[in-house]
């Protein structure tokens, strides 16, 4: 049987050539996704701090982290095809690239929005406005008694008859900014790895 040329696959699908174009364009779409994603799992901002404190952004790094599973599985996927339509001049099964694109769009479908919620999480402005405590003073609390006296809660669960000092947990307001800032450059990393895995759906 003779090998199909590129002619008699555009007599048969018209809209090969865009469908190509589609594929073609997932594979760099993938590499930034995943490029971002994993310099954000590596970037790990680590703050000046006076007293010592769980760092739960740790613990957000899986919300994102499973792009680096469906975002590679969509470029080999996409790969596949590119390379059987050069080689052979036709498509892999009509069936298996249903069945398979399905699975690659719920799959990035799911890992981007974990990743988007996790992305949320490295502005501490977001942060604050869900906890009402200001940013970077998370576990930080101020209380004044009836009888006037002025106490502070600290995050391992201490008491203080200090007044809350500015920008508390930090050794100065400028560690706490550059803290800050380094989150804020993560989590529009994390943001723009996002935007290209839902561009590849």
């Amino acid at each position: 049987m003779p090998r199909p040329t590129h002619r008699t696959l555009h007599e048969h699908d018209p809209t090969y050539i865009w469908k190509l174009l589609l594929r073609a364009l997932a594979l760099p779409f993938a590499l930034i996704a995943i490029g971002t994603t994993a310099w954000a799992l590596a970037y790990q901002p680590t703050p000046s701090l006076t007293d010592p404190q769980p760092n739960y952004l740790i613990y957000t790094n899986f919300l994102f982290a499973w792009i680096l599973i469906a975002a590679p599985l969509s470029l080999l996927w996409n790969l596949a095809n590119i390379l059987t339509l050069l080689i052979r001049h036709a498509w892999i099964h009509p069936g298996a690239n249903v069945a398979c694109d399905l699975l690659l769009w719920l799959g990035l479908l799911v890992t981007g929005i974990f990743a988007t919620i996790g992305a949320l999480n490295f502005f501490p402005e977001y942060n604050a406005a869900v906890s009402g405590e200001s940013p970077g003073a998370t576990g930080y609390n101020q209380y004044t008694s009836t009888n006037g006296s002025v106490y502070t809660t600290y995050p391992n669960g201490t008491l203080s008859d200090q007044p809350l000092a500015p920008c508390p947990a930090f050794t100065s307001c400028q560690a706490e900014t550059d803290y800050q800032n380094a989150l804020n450059h993560k989590g529009i990393v994390i943001i723009v790895g996002c935007a290209f895995t839902f561009v590849i759906l």
